[in-house]
């Protein structure tokens, strides 16, 4: 009979400092051995050494597992600062007990190398750091944050000042949704509104090159105003327009808006929002491109109906006309008629 034997002595070799530091650490580690040769104290005494060489998930829960051992309440900033990919293997428990208090931390945690958070973790981080007082999402934590503002809640983002994007980079909202994209533009749009000197009507192409990035939430009054601003827009830019903005804008809209670019609509033509839109045009507008534009309605002829006006035989004078079920008409002739009955009075008369 064969037993399952759970190994709980360290055979590989202890994992000292000397052994961190080699080149072959830890590729002589299975998950087992790692947990039982890596004791807390050496773990806490190298810990930015090891989460710099540890990639394996199985390995970094290990590594989280040990320091929730070694701090009970709770990882302070510094410690968390060099969790590195590390800190992708954290749970939502794990997040509890962390002290995410100072803007090196919240980038640090945010670091984009150090691969890709679940929408979840990134909200509990979040609310984490502005639980403290006096944090908020000022540039800085605007730009630690990148692509990840996608996976706040729009309460949040209603919370970021026109100031904070004004100083902030430009934000990735592609994976944001509309929602959030109309809010983000909304506040992006109120601060840079003072660099646009063409008036309400039109954008100067310096405000535009400032919301690019966020025009993803722009809507349709906004476009109609940069089809008026010769701003020759980019076809991923255009892409990324809300297909309702796209979809109202004509062929002659469409061409004022690329202007230079328009022709880049051929390479696009594959796009689900170019195709959406071509449906929608008629094809000999399309033609006028001459960029061999194909997909688009067909101008049809709807035949002229004789109105009723016109094909109602009018009475000659003098008739009276009446309309029968079937549509015949019958003329009765008042001066007979009048005739008739004066015959029949003097008959009676006469009797």
């Amino acid at each position: 009979m064969f037993y399952l034997i759970f190994c709980t002595e360290c055979t590989v070799g202890q994992i000292t400092r000397i052994v961190v530091y080699s080149e072959l650490f830890p590729f002589d580690y299975d998950a087992a051995q790692f947990d039982v040769c890596l004791s807390v104290e050496t773990l806490k005494e190298n810990l930015e050494a090891v989460t710099d060489k540890v990639y394996d998930p199985e390995l970094q829960r290990i590594i989280l597992n040990k320091l929730n051992q070694a701090y009970p309440d709770g990882l302070s900033d510094e410690r968390l600062q060099v969790l590195g990919s590390s800190s992708r293997s954290a749970t939502p428990s794990d997040v509890t007990r962390w002290n995410v208090t100072k803007i090196d931390t919240l980038s640090s945690l945010m670091a984009s190398g150090n691969g890709e958070w679940d929408p979840e973790m990134v909200r509990l981080i979040v609310s984490k750091y502005l639980s403290v007082s006096g944090n908020r999402l000022g540039s800085s934590e605007l730009n630690s944050l990148g692509s990840n503002i996608c996976a706040l809640n729009t309460s949040v983002l209603n919370n970021i000042t026109a100031s904070s994007i004004e100083k902030a980079t430009a934000l990735p909202l592609t994976n944001c949704t509309s929602e959030q994209k109309r809010i983000v533009f909304g506040i992006a749009q109120s601060a840079f509104s003072k660099t646009n000197i063409r008036g309400p009507d039109a954008v100067s192409p310096p405000t535009y090159q400032l919301l690019q990035s966020y025009l993803g939430g722009a809507d349709n009054t906004f476009v109609r105003k940069l089809v008026n601003s010769n701003i020759n827009m980019d076809l991923i830019t255009f892409v990324s327009l809300e297909q309702s903005a796209i979809n109202v804008l004509n062929v002659m809209d469409v061409k004022s808006l690329l202007g230079v670019n328009v022709g880049d609509l051929k390479t696009y033509e594959s796009a689900s929002q170019i195709q959406e839109w071509i449906k929608l045009q008629l094809q000999t507008d399309l033609d006028t491109l001459n960029i061999d534009l194909t997909g688009g309605r067909i101008a049809t002829v709807t035949p002229s109906v004789p109105s009723a006006s016109n094909s109602t035989t009018k009475a000659p004078s003098g008739q009276i006309s009446t309309v029968t079920a079937a549509g015949a008409v019958s003329r009765v002739y008042a001066p007979v008629c009048l005739q008739l009955l004066l015959l029949a009075v003097l008959v009676q008369l006469l009797h």
